[in-house]
């Protein structure tokens, strides 16, 4: 009889150790991945630094209206505290100058797990639903260095997110539209007494009046 309660202490114990070690495994899991996000922000940060400095938009803006992913060589960031399935990237529409997202907490397979807007060069990262909502909001804090009280997740229409894929076609479509006033060459032509000073464009000669 001995022998079967100091077993069934024996098996209690292991189990108690068991589940303490499970429990610090996780803790030490979830703060990698916090720790991980928050790397994916400072590269996702350093590069609309960057590409904000060349001016690459046609508008001269501040920001990039895009973070295309060419710009990580093949190594993306990502947003480990979201499922893999959701996209990588969406936008703030034009206007939008909010600085958090409309909708933080990912409930939609639409959604993706990082938010930029242009206008102001800010990128966050999306949380999914925790065990409360106070658990949800200390990860998305935590993840953007926010001070947040509460999470919104019901986005107004207007500030309605645009998935990456759209944005991208529609600049590269911007960026093929033909300028408006093409580039001029000076003609080669000799300038004689009588001749009047011409300048050469693409398609024929134009002349300049005095």
């Amino acid at each position: 009889m001995r022998l079967i309660i100091d077993s069934l202490i024996a098996v209690m114990l292991a189990a108690i150790l068991g589940g303490v070690l499970l429990y610090y495994r996780d803790q030490q899991r979830d703060a990698e991945s916090v720790q991980a996000v928050q790397r994916s922000l400072a590269r996702l940060h350093e590069q609309v630094l960057y590409h904000g400095a060349l001016r690459e938009s046609k508008d001269n803006l501040p920001f990039p209206t895009k973070i295309s992913p060419l710009w990580f060589g093949g190594k993306l960031p990502t947003n480990m505290m979201v499922s893999a399935r959701q996209p990588w990237m969406d936008v703030a529409p034009v206007g939008d100058m909010g600085d958090q997202p409309p909708d933080p907490i990912v409930t939609r397979p639409d959604q993706a797990g990082f938010w930029y807007n242009p206008n102001r060069g800010l990128v966050r990262a999306r949380v999914a639903p925790g065990f409360s909502e106070q658990e949800t909001l200390n990860t998305y804090n935590i993840l953007n260095a926010s001070v947040l009280k509460t999470l919104s997740n019901e986005p107004l229409a207007a500030r309605k997110p645009l998935p990456l894929p759209i944005v991208i076609a529609n600049s590269e479509k911007l960026q093929k539209t033909p300028d408006v006033n093409p580039p001029v060459e000076p003609s080669n032509q000799p300038v004689g007494e009588d001749d009047r000073p011409t300048l050469k464009v693409q398609d024929g000669v134009l002349p300049v009046s005095d």
